[in-house]
């Protein structure tokens, strides 16, 4: 399962890591194979900071995504859960918060 946004523009019901974590931890008692998608942009739009949600999804990660995002600029095309290319124009992820992305999953180890 993968977490989205709240309050940008797809608006899901699953956001925050709080309630990802239980649904995942009520859903694995019948299926023991079902994980979370974590990605980098969707932690970031949902105002949860890096390693604070690594680490209370941790233990249900299944799939990792490290993708960019445009949150500044509403004029942006990208603005939104686009996902554009690291580089684009208004880009706000760059080398530090894939570093600390990175750095977050190797102390889960």
């Amino acid at each position: 399962m993968e977490t989205f946004n709240f309050d940008i523009n797809k608006k899901c019901l699953t956001g925050k890591s709080d309630l990802a974590a239980s649904i995942a931890q009520e859903v694995r008692k019948k299926f023991s194979k079902f994980g979370l998608i974590l990605d980098l942009f969707h932690l970031l739009i949902q105002y949860e900071q890096i390693k604070i949600a690594l680490k209370k999804r941790a233990m249900y990660m299944t799939h990792l995504n490290i993708s960019n995002r445009v949150l500044r600029d509403k004029s942006l095309p990208a603005y939104g859960d686009q996902h554009p290319r690291f580089g684009f124009i208004g880009e706000e992820n760059d080398v530090e918060q894939v570093r600390k992305f990175f750095s977050t999953l190797f102390e889960l180890e």
